[in-house]
């Protein structure tokens, strides 16, 4: 019989696209304290070699995780949230969905949560990031002239417009996005288990995201 050597990887990865498609169903709080809205996490648990096999599915490198070890630990890299929503293959009908959802309030107000990340610079500039060149440390983002606001009209004076620069001129930007798989080894299963490969814990996908008070209109037509 012929043997699936990603078996457990797919697994895997059906079952924290599972989490993630469960959990964007929720509405965000862009005031809620106790969850940042620049991030979405689904965790699940998984053993380290499921983990291994996922990864070599994706053909993506793994941060090393030496077990036996104390606080054992290793992450998995992608450089945008489209990049995660690939490598989990969301069925593409689903695919808009997910990287933007509109939310209705009881007010008539809407909320939407975009998968994209972004930076506030101290003078309250937004930077929306849409990727990184590695190849000569360029970004491409969406950002406005300014965040002024017209009072009459509701509106931001200026719209956003796509633009490529160095990455120093985003301040505080890190020179990676946060956008990973990272897994946690569980040290009593650890000094237990005689194969590396059983040992078990959680795993945490990190999605970045951005929560904005408005039908996300402006934004989508750069993220699609």
């Amino acid at each position: 019989m012929r043997v699936e050597y990603f078996a457990l990887g797919r697994s895997l990865q059906s079952t924290i696209r599972g989490k993630l498609l469960d959990g964007l169903q929720a509405r965000p709080s862009a005031a809620s304290r106790s969850q940042d809205p620049s991030t979405f996490k689904a965790e699940v648990h998984c053993t380290y070699g499921a983990l291994q096999r996922l990864v070599r599915h994706w053909q993506l490198s793994m941060s090393g995780c030496v077990l036996r070890q104390c606080r054992a630990s290793c992450a998995v890299q992608l450089p945008t949230s489209r990049a995660v929503i690939d490598a989990l293959e969301v069925p593409s009908h689903m695919v808009s969905t997910v990287l933007l959802r509109c939310f209705s309030r009881q007010n008539g107000d809407k909320v939407t949560r975009i998968l994209l990340e972004n930076h506030v610079t101290p003078a309250g500039t937004v930077f929306y990031v849409l990727g990184r060149s590695t190849e000569d440390r360029n970004v491409s983002i969406v950002v406005r002239q300014s965040e002024n606001m017209d009072i009459l009209r509701g509106k931001h004076e200026h719209p956003l417009q796509k633009r490529t620069v160095p990455v120093g001129d985003v301040v505080d930007m890190p020179v990676h996005p946060q956008c990973l798989v990272s897994w946690q080894a569980n040290m009593t299963s650890a000094r237990r288990e005689a194969d590396a490969a059983m040992v078990w814990d959680r795993l945490s996908l990190t999605v970045l995201s951005t929560v904005v008070v408005e039908d996300g209109s402006e934004l989508s037509s750069f993220v699609f």
